[in-house]
């Protein structure tokens, strides 16, 4: 066929057989491109667009991602490959061959990059789920993307080669697994990781992690086969090998978020030279304090029925009130009448060993907003109080001397 057409060409022209065969190929070539051209117009022009009417006529968001991920425009480019396949005879033997091995390279070059984006679609439209961010499969569709592309590889080699070399690919299979053991180290080790975070439920999209060796304090945003990235409180990205989770520990906040409560543990430095014990008048002035009023009166009973029945009923072995003894009295109650405050949590205050840095006045509760900003407005306004009130109870809280101090003194002497 080819021959007839290039002896009337050359006859009808007046040329050459060889200069009639080029001139042959780079019509057909031509003609062949316009027509896929045209094929990939029609594809866009025409099947994108119904495409696009049906899923927009659907119910369902879902086949949106699959539009908005291109998916579908990948698949129009089937058209071109379907027409230059079918013109390939027109070659000839020998050149439609090479063609035929070309469009199956791109062909799988194509197929290749739709099942790509449709993994990713499947992974978007996972990820809309409510339980998505405790069991995220982006680490597993990342794995068969790896086998996908293996796959492609083996397929291309078998396409374009002989039988002979497709047997030899195979055999030598065994001794390349210790080298992508190595290439894929990584990922491999991060796809283990991946399934004994998530079986384990240690770690989901969202959390708050503290991981000091990394510098990592923020929200854990990403979880890949290879890395999970956490997007620190100083707006830094910190990106971290997954199976780093499994050789070293981490601090998930998680739980606290869930809990509903934020832990308080900060201490009040109370100078030792303060602490006293209550006078009559003192204790008649702390009774005006609601919160105190109905423990004075019962301590006090207390004290003076255990004192009557002591011999001696002035020794300075009797029990007395002391200021400090008192206000931590006071500041317990304060807190089991904070509204922030969860009172179904542990709330304890206690004195801790006296220092050089005076006696340490801890307070341990939950305060029941987790939210940062709003969890530290709380922590504040309580020892705003407590700072404020201290002087009531004739206390002094302790401070390391400073300039001011230190000149006060000089200009006293």
């Amino acid at each position: 066929m080819i021959e007839n057409i290039t002896d009337y060409i050359s006859t009808l022209l007046n040329i050459e057989e060889n200069i009639s065969l080029i001139l042959y190929y780079f019509l057909l070539t031509l003609v062949i491109g316009i027509l896929a051209f045209l094929a990939n117009i029609i594809g866009k022009k025409l099947v994108l667009r119904g495409v696009k009417k049906v899923i927009i006529k659907t119910a369902t968001t879902k086949d949106e991602v699959f539009y908005n991920r291109k998916v579908f425009h990948l698949i129009v480019h089937y058209l071109p490959i379907i027409v230059v396949n079918l013109s390939s005879p027109l070659y000839g033997q020998i050149i439609g061959d090479y063609i035929r091995k070309g469009l199956i390279l791109i062909t799988i070059i194509i197929t290749t990059l739709v099942i790509f984006r449709i993994l990713d679609s499947i992974n978007e439209i996972y990820m809309q789920r409510d339980f998505a961010k405790g069991m995220p499969i982006k680490g597993i569709l990342q794995v068969v993307k790896i086998v996908v592309i293996f796959f492609a590889i083996f397929i291309v080699f078998i396409s374009v080669s002989n039988t002979g070399s497709a047997m030899a690919l195979l055999g030598s299979l065994g001794g390349m697994s210790a080298v992508i053991m190595l290439i894929f180290k990584d990922s491999i080790l991060g796809f283990v990781a991946g399934i004994q975070l998530s079986l384990n439920n240690l770690l989901k999209i969202g959390d708050w992690i503290e991981m000091p060796n990394y510098q990592a304090d923020g929200e854990v945003i990403d979880i890949s086969l290879t890395k999970i990235s956490v997007r620190n409180w100083n707006k830094t990205i910190s990106h971290i090998p997954a199976y780093k989770f499994i050789e070293e520990s981490f601090v998930n906040w998680d739980n606290m978020s869930q809990s509903g409560g934020r832990r308080i543990k900060r201490n009040l430095l109370i100078d030792i030279n303060s602490i006293d014990f209550l006078t009559v008048e003192q204790i008649e002035k702390l009774k005006s304090i609601d919160i105190l009023e109905e423990y004075l009166n019962e301590k006090t009973h207390e004290i003076e029925n255990y004192n009557d029945k002591k011999p001696n009923t002035h020794s300075i072995s009797n029990r007395k009130l002391t200021n400090i003894g008192t206000f931590r009295v006071y500041i317990e109650k304060y807190l089991r009448n904070h509204a922030s405050i969860k009172q179904d949590e542990t709330l304890i205050v206690r004195q801790l060993e006296a220092s050089g840095n005076g006696m340490p006045m801890q307070i341990y509760c939950f305060a029941n907003d987790t939210r940062w900003a709003n969890y530290e407005g709380i922590q504040s306004d309580i020892f705003d109080h407590l700072y404020a009130i201290i002087d009531n109870f004739e206390l002094l809280p302790y401070q390391e001397p400073t300039g001011v101090d230190i000149a006060g003194i000089r200009f006293n002497q």
